[in-house]
């Protein structure tokens, strides 16, 4: 009888154990809030540096400090579900990333959009690559031409290139990105090899549409690798990685994720736009490392709709939102 009751007791303390994991499992939907591996790694990084936070290793089995996104991601969404509703936008895709352990969470991660002046980043990264091996590509001087893009631009360069004058490829490529000054990005476009540019993009897996007309074919997700691997310093080296991020965080552009931070946060980050006038179709997106006090982390937006104010306030919107709940006592 001792030996029943015995194994009574471990079978209904067995159960009890089940039944407690199992609720426990039910409070976290793993789609929503994901891990660096999904196999609970905790990153090792070297810190130290202003603008990158270069990767060492990842530890398995170790406690990442997962924050729970799940409320994050409803505030979120309820902001996009009430834009939405007052026809602010048509589609909204956003990726959020801790960058010191990895966690994230994306909301409609896989549309489709038109990257349009964010490919700006992939073609800066492409030039410091080349500088790795010969530091003298970014001091070759390139003589302007007339200005001819610029004038499509809604958001134009604050101060862009002149017409008729000699600039190194460095001054070319700070005026793309600090300025999105298109017609830096031309000229730029002429002095790099195509294969070495596209070789950025195989390099990090993501493709590119086999029809060049098709304006449609980058996803937040994927766009959001070129400033994970900024912040990683894993595909340029510490120096380049430095300089990239350095650059884009004097990005003009400040009524999109930059609106939604306190003042003086630093914030390494590029948008882009697309307009069409003729079927009302336009696209502003923002994508960029904000480097919080605690907790650095990533946010990408892409939107859709018929106006860029209404689309720039939902991206600083949700951009303050996502500081917020980032800088609450109460987030684990």
């Amino acid at each position: 009888m001792g030996f029943m009751k015995k194994s009574s007791f471990y079978l209904a303390l067995l159960v009890l154990v089940l039944g407690i994991g199992f609720y426990l499992g039910t409070l976290y939907d793993g789609t929503l809030v994901s891990r660096s591996q999904d196999n609970g790694n905790h990153e090792i990084r070297e810190g130290g540096y202003k603008f990158i936070n270069p990767l060492l290793e990842c530890e398995t089995n170790q406690d990442s400090g997962l924050i729970n996104l799940l409320s994050l991601k409803k505030r979120v969404e309820g902001i996009v579900s009430a834009a939405d509703n007052r026809g602010a936008v048509n589609e909204v895709a956003v990726y959020f990333r801790d960058l010191n352990n990895g966690p994230w969470f994306g909301i409609n991660e896989k549309e489709k959009f038109s990257p349009s002046s964010m490919l700006k980043v992939p073609l800066m990264i492409s030039f410091y690559k080349d500088s790795e091996k010969n530091p003298q590509i970014l001091k070759k001087t390139v003589k302007t031409g007339q200005i001819l893009y610029r004038q499509d631009q809604f958001f134009p360069p604050e101060k862009g290139i002149a017409p008729n004058e000699v600039y190194s490829i460095d001054e070319l490529i700070n005026y793309m990105i600090q300025e999105s000054d298109n017609d830096a990005k031309e000229l730029l476009h002429l002095y790099k090899d195509m294969d070495t540019y596209l070789e950025v993009f195989s390099n990090l897996g993501i493709e590119l549409p086999a029809d060049t007309n098709e304006e449609n074919f980058m996803d937040i997700q994927s766009y959001a690798s070129f400033f994970r691997i900024l912040y990683n310093a894993s595909y340029l080296n510490r120096e380049m990685s430095i300089k990239a991020l350095e650059n884009l965080s004097k990005t003009r552009f400040n009524i999109g994720l930059v609106a939604g931070v306190p003042k003086g946060t630093l914030v390494a980050h590029k948008f882009g736009e697309r307009g069409n006038l003729a079927s009302g179709d336009f696209q502003l997106h923002d994508c960029g490392i904000i480097y919080h006090p605690q907790k650095p982390y990533l946010l990408c937006l892409m939107t859709r709709g018929r106006d860029f104010g209404q689309l720039s306030g939902v991206i600083s919107d949700i951009s303050a939102a996502v500081y917020k709940y980032i800088s609450s006592p109460i987030t684990p």
